[in-house]
């Protein structure tokens, strides 16, 4: 460790009424190998003792806990973006108030890092577990490949690490992202970082991720129970028939507007070839985006046309690929 660089570590957590797994988390963090040098909290207007927690943990804790009370529930989305901005360390450990944390992951992390490889954000495994931490041997990047196939879809927040370089990019999170989106903080996050290439996939569990009727996504992967291609179907199915396409197009956008930022920051020029490659792509995905929006108020044969010809096209890529064509054509 000597000779290569200590990062300075900071854990960005977002609280509202955690109480009731509060404490197993923080707990979490002093048995790390290699501890954190700030924890800094922002409480989303919580109403039980999660306040009281947090400065009774402060009190002891052998590092910098900081707490910051936001005046008006900000969601989230919102609350996230401001722990994230409001962290000083080098690395930045995004964390859930209801999971429980290995011992060693900061340790193993940081030497993910010390590697140089160029990554500025760094995603690892977790096991899946019910409210009381009982699991059935199943883990989120497990769930993802057997479901989708590809790491790509594995973006969860809490098994997230950052670095400092990366806020640059991802800050501040788009005015639509919350209001008008479903991909949350982490999505965000992940797809400026994928496509700025700078995005590492870790296939080592070092936490579990606690699944209960209070967690804010139902998102199919996060099931504690195994699931296959079958069943990423099956719920694509379920889902209802979309009214719109808006929240794409705002994604969209964000994600073209972004680039161009990145594109034309003059102190870090390291990523403009795989910028415009990033560029062209979401541009090709708006123009789906619309085809298929045409869809929606189409009568029954030219529906089933457009699908057919956004089909031949290759454009059903940019959504769920071959699900989402016969979803197209049978609703």
């Amino acid at each position: 460790m000597s000779n290569k660089t200590r990062f300075k570590i900071s854990i960005a957590m977002a609280t509202y009424n955690g109480a009731p797994h509060l404490y197993e988390q923080l707990d979490s963090f002093l048995t790390q190998t290699r501890l954190p040098d700030e924890l800094i909290v922002c409480d989303d207007g919580s109403t039980d003792e999660t306040i009281s927690i947090i400065e009774e943990f402060s009190s002891a804790a052998p590092f910098l806990v900081k707490l910051i009370k936001n005046d008006i529930n900000l969601g989230y989305v919102k609350n996230f973006e401001k722990v994230i901005s409001l962290c000083t360390g080098d690395l930045i450990f995004i964390s859930d108030q209801d999971d429980v944390w290995f011992s060693d992951k900061i340790q193993y992390i940081e030497k993910v890092f010390q590697k140089g490889d160029g990554a500025l954000l760094v995603i690892h495994d977790g096991q899946l577990v019910d409210e009381r931490l009982n699991g059935k041997g199943v883990s989120v990047l497990g769930q993802v490949r057997a479901g989708f196939g590809s790491d790509e879809h594995l973006i969860t927040g809490a098994i997230s690490v950052i670095h400092k370089d990366l806020t640059r990019y991802i800050l501040p999170f788009p005015q639509e992202l919350a209001e008008f989106t479903s991909i949350g903080h982490d999505g965000w996050i992940h797809l400026v970082a994928k496509f700025m290439g700078t995005r590492q996939v870790i296939d080592k569990s070092l936490q579990v991720i606690r699944r209960h009727s209070l967690n804010t996504s139902a998102w199919v992967a996060s099931s504690t129970d195994q699931i296959s291609k079958l069943t990423v179907l099956k719920s694509h199915f379920r889902t209802s028939p979309a009214t719109s396409y808006q929240d794409r197009i705002y994604l969209n956008e964000a994600m073209q507007e972004r680039l161009e930022h990145i594109r034309n920051d003059k102190l870090n020029q390291v990523y403009f070839s795989r910028i415009d490659v990033s560029l062209s792509y979401f541009r090709s995905e708006r123009q789906a985006i619309v085809n298929r929006g045409a869809i929606l108020n189409a009568k029954f044969f030219a529906r089933k046309w457009k699908a057919f010809l956004m089909l031949i096209r290759g454009e059903y890529k940019y959504f769920n690929g071959f699900s989402s064509f016969m979803r197209d054509v049978v609703r």
